[in-house]
Formats: C-alpha cells, structure tokens, sequence
C-alpha cells in the first residue's frame, strides 16, 4: 500500500519509481535512469504487430545509439526492467 501511494505521488511529478534491487542483480542508478529512458520507447513499439523479440531488438538499438557510452549489458538489463514497468509486472 506504501509503494502504490508513493507510485501515485511520483506519477503526480510525471516521474516512475524502478526497483533499486532484486534478488540478482543490483540496479545502479544509471541502469534506473536508463530504464526509465526506455519506457517511452517500449510504448511506442507495443503498438507495432511485430514479435516481441524484434521490438526489444529496435528498442536496445536505439537507447545502444542514444548512449553510446554505457556498458551494452546495462542498456540490456535497463530494458528487461523497462518491459516489466511498462507491462505492470514491477
């Protein structure tokens, strides 16, 4: 219930709230910044009637171009945590 009132007060600020932590893998500051980068764009590919492969495929290309200097493996795992925010699964 806490979590759904903070939720509420961030969506006021037009700002999301990504899990700091999981049970294996830690999320960093720029993998949550990165994350919520991506919502937009897994958005706008849900619309699309391609696979859901190609989507996450487009997307990490993208956000890979955007920020070149980021570590792949974090554009990769910003996405994974993107998909479960957008799908409301986090």
């Amino acid at each position: 219930m806490i979590l759904r009132l903070i939720d509420w007060f961030l969506a006021k600020r037009g700002e999301r709230r990504a899990a700091r932590s999981s049970q294996f893998l830690e999320l960093t500051p720029r993998v949550q910044a990165l994350a919520i980068a991506s919502c937009s764009l897994i958005a706008q590919m849900d619309k699309k009637p391609f696979r859901g492969e190609y989507k996450r495929r487009q997307v990490y290309a993208q956000l890979v171009r955007a920020f070149p200097a980021d570590l792949k493996m974090d554009v990769a795992l910003a996405i994974e945590v993107a998909v479960r925010m957008v799908k409301g699964k986090l």
